[in-house]
């Protein structure tokens, strides 16, 4: 239970017309949900919380810029996590992991939720 739990995400765009994605920061408008195999979430550290409160979809933004995704291109820019800092994962078991990326602009919505990421954790 003492190593970490890194993952990443990539974002790809599976449409036939370039799209706009925001750079404005992690935890703006991207969000983490791990689930239990009840699919209850788990509980977050105090970091973890204070990640869940910065999101804010179409919030307040100073260094906010667009991304231009073409069709198949793919986004990558931001660093691995390590969940174990973000949720209280301390009993064995099977989990959900969920990325989402969410953002509300003046011109658009664009909601996209990743494909879930089931992960075992053994005593």
């Amino acid at each position: 239970m003492k190593d970490p739990i890194l993952i990443s995400y990539v974002i790809k765009n599976v449409s036939k017309d370039t799209v706009r994605i925001w750079h404005c920061g992690f935890w703006c408008n991207n969000k983490i949900v791990v689930t239990d195999s009840n699919n209850i979430e788990v509980p977050r550290t105090d970091w973890g919380k204070s990640t869940l409160s910065a999101f804010s979809p179409g919030g307040s933004r100073d260094k906010n810029f667009p991304i231009k995704l073409a069709p198949n291109e793919t986004d990558s820019a931001y660093e691995k996590y390590n969940l174990k800092d973000i949720f209280v994962l301390t009993k064995p078991g099977v989990y959900n992991i969920t990325y989402f990326y969410h953002e509300i602009d003046d011109k658009s919505t664009i909601k996209i939720a990743s494909n879930i990421l089931k992960i075992q954790i053994a005593d």
